[in-house]
């Protein structure tokens, strides 16, 4: 008798461990499916905004290489752009620039921009020079700039010198705000 109630015990004692096993182990196999449900659903939202901001990119890639070409992806770099002005100084007999120091303006939310005020301080005897100078700036800068003031000023007296003021705000992808 003692034998078939330890027999008896020990198959319950197995039989409640093997019950308590496949509860754990059924929980276990429902937490990972719903992970995996989770991260799946996470995945298929991802690859479709990836896929608009494809599409995206495709229809607007006219724009985007002009705004690469530009500078507008890389960061304001002051040294190449003296480099560039340097290059377009023999345009005109007298020419001095100064940048202001560097702004970041938000546009709208999480939208911001970098904007650096150039000045330029400009003299010639003929103002076909201070033109060709604006248009080689505004054309061939090594980044987007945006003609803020022109002001052109013919001295009086022999030679007509003219005198110009040239402002523009150099623009660039955004910083934080």
């Amino acid at each position: 008798m003692r034998r078939e109630i330890l027999l008896f015990s020990v198959l319950i004692c197995v039989s409640c461990a093997g019950l308590w096993m496949a509860i754990n182990f059924r929980q276990t196999q429902e937490r990972s499916f719903n992970r995996a449900v989770g991260d799946r659903s996470a995945f298929q939202r991802k690859i479709q905004t990836l896929k608009e901001d494809l599409t995206f990119l495709e229809s607007h890639q006219k724009d985007i290489d002009f705004l690469k070409e530009k500078g507008w992806m890389f960061p304001q770099n002051r040294l190449i752009a003296g480099e560039f002005l340097e290059r377009l100084r023999p345009l005109l007999k007298e020419v001095s620039y100064q940048f202001e120091p560097e702004s970041v303006k938000e546009l709208k939310e999480n939208v911001s921009v970098k904007v650096t005020q150039i000045s330029f301080e400009t003299g010639s005897i003929l103002d076909v020079e201070v033109y060709a100078f604006i248009e080689a700036l505004l054309n061939q800068f090594p980044g987007i700039l945006i003609l803020r003031d022109l002001t052109l000023r013919r001295q009086e007296g022999e030679p007509h010198y003219i005198q110009g003021t040239i402002v523009v705000d150099w623009v660039a992808m955004g910083g934080e705000v």
